[in-house]
């Protein structure tokens, strides 16, 4: 931006603040750098915060509407921001909340902008408690009409309004006789390259247009448009197009500017030997045979595999509960007790070691469902009275009664008493296994 451009921001934003006293927070302004321009002229407008406080907090609580205005954002802040010293007054912070250049658009009348609404507080603040909600203040844009373009120059002014380049990207243009060819003007600078659509052009009657096109590119420091022309020439020599030129009106000097591209010269190419005697190829009748993918899953070979890998799974976990059933046998507690009841039951009633293995599995049962926290039978006894019931605990306690009395006479002999007995022995494995988890 230049000086020139600068001064009346300046005035605008500081005229009432360099001198006076500042008796609020904050202010919201709208800064111009012009407020009386052309049509088509493009100015630079900023939405600038003051305040005492050098660090706040901004939420945008509602964007500017422009209206019959081309606009484009360079800035925009929200959040907390640190507000840099102004220029105008040494107490005074200064911060552009957001920077708009407008265009007024050709023959749409006055144009009107509407106000950015911001809600301010202090860093670290609750939203909603002591917010300060603010409004641009409005500016009005004073649009004056452009001057009449100079006699005989009329037809080349096609809206052009601010400080253009009118470049030709190739002067040399090569083409083959009656086929389509293309070439390509650029326009470049600072206005109102929305507006502008057409160049005129002026063809030799061998020449016909067959399209033209504009695309807006660049960037917002230098935006350019370039117009893209698709042209046929029938002849067969080489063939020179006028150059083009376009009237454009600079807002800064106020007067009309004719700018002017290099000629173009299209040059023909001679047509390929191939493209001359080559015979055209037969590609016979058309065929109605046609190919389409099939979906995998609806192969047979798909389902095949899904089914072996399937059998493999179901093979792989019954090997493990194969592997954990055999580990349970020969390592569980349970296991280990059912096996020796029934190697128990082999042994003869009257046999010197059936006594002894009796009370050894009934005291040990009980022990494992304690958590091994019997010591004594007598310990055994009185568990087996507090949770088994009655009938089941005297059997209990008559095995432990004659293991006992055995220490001091021989062992009985066979006899209906005592299978009798070897059957409730044999009898209390059941009870005692099916309260596995009511005795733990």
């Amino acid at each position: 931006m230049t000086m020139r451009s600068c001064i009346p921001m300046v005035l605008l934003g500081a005229g009432v603040l360099a001198h006076g006293e500042w008796n609020t927070s904050e202010r919201f302004l709208t800064e111009c750098n012009k407020t009386t321009l052309y049509q088509g002229e493009t100015i630079r407008c900023e939405y600038v915060l003051y305040s005492l406080e050098d660090r706040l907090e901004v939420e945008v609580v509602k964007f500017p509407e422009f209206r019959r205005l081309w606009s484009d954002n360079h800035v925009l802040q929200q959040g907390a921001f640190f507000l840099p010293a102004s220029s105008s007054n040494e107490r005074l912070r200064k911060g552009v909340i957001g920077a708009y250049t407008l265009t007024p658009i050709l023959g749409q009348g006055t144009p009107q902008m509407t106000p950015m609404k911001i809600v301010v507080r202090s860093p670290g603040q609750i939203a909603g408690q002591a917010d300060r909600a603010f409004s641009s203040e409005p500016v009005e844009l004073k649009v004056l009409p452009l001057p009449s373009a100079p006699a005989g120059l009329a037809e080349l002014f096609q809206g052009a309004v601010g400080k253009f380049d009118l470049v030709s990207e190739s002067r040399n243009v090569p083409f083959y006789p009656g086929e389509p060819t293309s070439f390509r003007v650029s326009l470049s600078g600072r206005g109102n390259l929305p507006d502008i659509n057409t160049l005129p052009l002026r063809l030799p009657p061998e020449i016909k247009l067959v399209s033209q096109k504009s695309v807006l590119g660049g960037n917002a420091a230098y935006p350019t448009k370039v117009f893209e022309f698709v042209i046929v020439a029938e002849a067969e020599r080489p063939v020179e197009i006028p150059a083009i030129a376009m009237l454009a009106f600079n807002p800064f000097t106020s007067r009309f500017e004719k700018l002017t591209t290099s000629a173009f010269q299209l040059a023909p190419l001679p047509k390929p030997k191939e493209m001359l005697t080559k015979e055209a190829i037969d590609l016979g009748p058309p065929e109605t045979q046609w190919h389409s993918t099939r979906p995998w899953f609806a192969s047979p070979i798909f389902w095949a595999c899904q089914v072996l890998l399937a059998m493999i799974w179901a093979g792989l976990c019954i090997h493990s509960l194969y592997l954990k059933w055999l580990r349970y046998q020969n390592h569980h507690p349970r296991a280990l007790l059912k096996k020796r009841w029934k190697e128990f039951r082999t042994l003869s009633p009257g046999s010197p070691d059936w006594l002894r293995r009796a009370d050894s599995l009934v005291f040990e049962t009980l022990n494992a469902r304690t958590g091994f926290e019997l010591q004594t039978r007598r310990q055994a006894m009185l568990f087996a009275r507090k949770n088994l019931p009655g009938p089941l605990a005297e059997d209990i306690q008559t095995i432990f009664l004659l293991r006992e009395m055995s220490a001091f006479s021989p062992p009985p002999q066979p006899n209906p008493d005592t299978q009798a007995l070897a059957s409730k022995v044999w009898k209390l494995q059941k009870p005692l296994f099916s309260r596995w988890r009511r005795l733990t």
